[in-house]
């Protein structure tokens, strides 16, 4: 199967990481494209069959698009993925209270190999630095704007992590 994951320029790590785990090591054709690439490259009637979007309604155009037709969805401490027989869609909301269950999440599910190395060494440094973060904050007494962009870009990269170990196999078979 051919695949495109599509990616504003936010989320371009993971998409490169997703494209190249899923030509590695799910027997797959996997290519990665900025949000900007994919418009220019894809007309209405030559567009790909098989898309993997990152990132929300307000990073990526293609996700409002796509989210009337998600037949499965999973949305879970700010970690968003769903897909229909040909796209995924997958994001995080960027609320900072969502930001122990999170830490919890990242524990239970074990966060690490699943997508690319770069994710084992995140998951370490994020177990380690957001309890750390949090801890900081609580201290400081907030938590701003800046902050929840950065882990709004991680609770994406959990939900590439999520739907690779948990949802990729079935969305491929309903394909065949």
């Amino acid at each position: 199967m051919d695949i495109v994951v599509v990616a504003s320029d936010k989320h371009s790590k993971t998409a490169e990481d997703l494209a190249e785990y899923i030509s590695n090591n799910k027997g797959h054709n996997a290519i990665n494209l900025s949000l900007n690439q994919y418009k220019m490259n894809n007309n209405d009637k030559e567009k790909p069959k098989n898309l993997i979007i990152i990132g929300d309604e307000t990073e990526n155009s293609l996700t409002s698009i796509h989210m009337k037709d998600l037949k499965v969805s999973h949305s879970n401490n700010g970690v968003f993925y769903g897909y229909d027989k040909n796209n995924v869609v997958l994001f995080g909301r960027g609320d900072l209270r969502d930001k122990n269950a999170l830490t919890k999440m990242i524990k239970d599910i074990g966060f690490t190999t699943s997508t690319s190395v770069i994710f084992e060494v995140l998951a370490a440094f994020v177990i380690i630095s957001i309890i750390g973060y949090v801890v900081v904050k609580i201290f400081k007494g907030h938590m701003g704007k800046r902050e929840g962009k950065h882990f709004k870009i991680l609770q994406t990269q959990v939900a590439a992590d999520s739907f690779m170990k948990n949802d990729f196999d079935s969305w491929v078979n309903l394909n065949k």
